[in-house]
């Protein structure tokens, strides 16, 4: 699937918006294992959300309305270092 933004951030790769907004909150790259887990258990919650919300861009909703979402994830992630491989 291709992925594109109207953010002007230099990035141009075709990556997961929700793993680029992931990968700047916790300041790190994560592993394709570790992306693979958060993909299962998280990313159609917040593409739900996203589509209910009628929202043009996925990555620019996740800069205006998914910023829960990020810091919800980051903590998961967090509790549970084991499960997602960290």
């Amino acid at each position: 699937m291709d992925y594109m933004t109207t953010t002007m951030d230099g990035d141009y790769t075709n990556q997961n918006p929700l793993r680029k907004r992931l990968d700047k909150y916790r300041k790190t790259k994560m592993s394709e294992t570790t992306w693979r887990k958060v993909k299962s258990v998280w990313e159609r919650k917040v593409q739900n959300d996203w589509v209910v919300s009628g929202g043009a861009d996925f990555g620019d909703w996740l800069d205006i309305n998914g910023q829960n979402y990020i810091r919800n994830i980051s903590q998961d992630m967090d509790m549970k270092r084991e499960w997602y491989g960290l």
